[in-house]
């Protein structure tokens, strides 16, 4: 009787090796399943969103205005590209949803002839804080509830985003 605790005191060291072998797997476990599924639509969980944009252009000065079902105060982020490598600058900014609609007007006179895009985004990522909280709670706070045709993740485990394009003629 009296081996039988000097036994199982010697075994204690390998029985919490083995536990904390297990629960780092779990956890481990945990997280690549979180990486791979938190970008999947589920349709229970999904808040449809979307964006309509058209755009004009007077000389080198483009006019976007757009529609969408985001809640008033959602922030739209947008920047501009060019086809040809050696633009400068390249013009974008932040714009604020209210009553559905959005506007923004881009200066591309240092811009060469030729097709301008203007990619405009709305995305809820925790670490900038850009979002206002109604529109956090809504949408989750990496944009998990996200839903929609527009709707696009750039690699797994990344934030949704809602991405919609449009493109514009330069001309000399």
């Amino acid at each position: 009787m009296s081996d039988k605790p000097q036994v199982l005191r010697r075994g204690w060291p390998l029985l919490l090796l083995w536990a904390g072998l297990i629960g780092v797997l779990t956890l481990l476990a945990g997280y690549v399943i979180w990486v791979f599924v938190s970008p999947i639509d589920l349709p229970f969980q999904n808040v449809t969103a979307t964006i309509q944009v058209t755009s004009t252009v007077e000389g080198h000065t483009v006019h976007v205005s757009g529609t969408t079902d985001l809640p008033d105060g959602a922030v739209i982020g947008y920047y501009w590209w060019h086809d040809i490598d050696t633009v400068a600058t390249i013009p974008g900014g932040l714009v604020t949803v209210a009553d559905g609609r959005f506007a923004f007007v881009s200066d591309l006179s240092a811009w060469p002839a030729g097709t301008a895009t203007a990619y405009i985004s709305f995305g809820v990522n925790s670490t900038e804080n850009i979002q206002p909280k109604p529109v956090v709670d809504r949408f989750g706070s990496q944009g998990e509830h996200l839903g929609g045709p527009q709707v696009h993740v750039d690699s797994p485990g990344d934030p949704k985003q809602l991405l919609v394009t449009t493109s514009v003629e330069l001309h000399d």
